[in-house]
């Protein structure tokens, strides 16, 4: 996800939703394992989404759109062995700006 927002998004639903300001009560504590804790691609999805939520004071309805948005195309290509590693760089690019592109949808909305 990234870097995701910058200074273009709309983070308020200016319906006065309900806020939402931590994820870790709905998808488990994304606690500190250490300096390896970006190995495991679901603490650190959960960690990105909390700094969204934390950062951007998403509503509920905001942070359960950004979970559903799918990540699995970027794993199967970071376990794919038969990409050469510049062609896999290459598609895991594309692959995060389609997801920032629709995270971004859900902010602006």
């Amino acid at each position: 996800m990234g870097s995701v927002c910058g200074n273009e998004c709309n983070a308020g639903d200016g319906a006065g939703g309900q806020r939402h300001s931590t994820v870790s009560a709905r998808r488990g504590a994304a606690g500190s394992d250490g300096p390896h804790q970006h190995h495991d691609p679901a603490k650190l999805e959960a960690h990105q989404i909390e700094m969204l939520t934390k950062h951007l004071n998403l509503t509920l309805d905001q942070v359960t759109q950004v979970e559903t948005i799918d990540d699995s195309q970027m794993v199967a290509v970071r376990d794919d062995t038969t990409i050469a590693r510049p062609d896999k760089r290459a598609k895991m690019m594309t692959i995060r700006d389609d997801s920032q592109t629709k995270i971004r949808s859900v902010l602006t909305v």
